[in-house]
């Protein structure tokens, strides 16, 4: 049988809610219906992440131990600290 394939979030402070867990939802369906799939969230650090509306979601792992074979949607729209704008 074939290892689950890694579907991982990047968490970043001000990420938006919608866009981090809608497609959560969605893969999440997924997950359950087809299976063989395994979804994390990642940070700059591990733990308690703030949003954007002030609901913290929880990282997993860090940038650094995050498992690498996955896909990483994102909130392309947000402002980034790490891309400075």
């Amino acid at each position: 049988m074939a290892p689950d394939k890694i579907v991982g979030v990047l968490l970043f402070e001000g990420f938006e809610l919608l866009d981090v867990f809608g497609p959560l939802e969605a893969w999440g369906i997924h997950a359950q219906t087809a299976g063989g799939l395994t979804i994390v969230t990642a940070a700059q650090t591990s733990g308690a992440i703030k949003s954007a509306q002030g609901p913290r979601a929880m990282a997993d792992y860090t940038l650094a131990d995050c498992p690498r074979n996955g896909r990483a949607p994102g909130a392309g729209r947000n402002r980034h600290p790490a891309r400075g704008r």
